[in-house]
């Protein structure tokens, strides 16, 4: 059962690269009328962002993988987790939340015809965003181990 779970999170996540891969392609190859070079900038960057997404959260499920004790906390007791998680409650939203305040502006100035360079910019921090979010959390985690 544990395979087949394994199994399942690999498939979505190299399905999710694949249509990320697919779009990418897709904007790439299929407009090349320069009167719809949103459409092609919509297509391109939302392809490298779906694939971006794919890759990061493929990261954290093989961390999670190779630590069996991701995201437990057995040493340190009870009031000092739930102090922290009540800190960290508002920041864990607002992550949420700015993904998908990412895949909007990449939208947003895909049809604003922005130039690509300004949606590579913006693919570029979501990635380093959800990149340092994913170590540090690692990182984290690994202090909470060794206590």
């Amino acid at each position: 059962c544990v395979k087949m779970e394994l199994m399942n999170k690999v498939m979505a996540n190299i399905t999710g690269v694949t249509l990320g891969a697919l779009f990418f392609i897709a904007g790439e190859l299929c407009f090349s009328d320069p009167s719809i070079v949103w459409m092609k900038n919509l297509f391109v960057f939302l392809g490298l962002f779906i694939a971006a997404s794919f890759v990061i959260r493929a990261f954290a499920q093989y961390v999670e993988i190779k630590d069996p004790n991701f995201g437990a906390v057995s040493s340190i007791e009870e009031r000092q987790v739930r102090s922290k998680n009540a800190s960290n409650a508002g920041k864990a939203r607002s992550h949420d939340i700015m993904a998908i305040v990412f895949a909007v502006m990449v939208i947003a100035f895909s049809v604003l015809k922005a130039p690509r360079e300004l949606l590579a910019i913006l693919l570029a921090g979501y990635v380093v965003q959800e990149g340092t979010a994913l170590y540090f959390t690692f990182k984290e985690f690994e202090k909470l181990r060794s206590k």
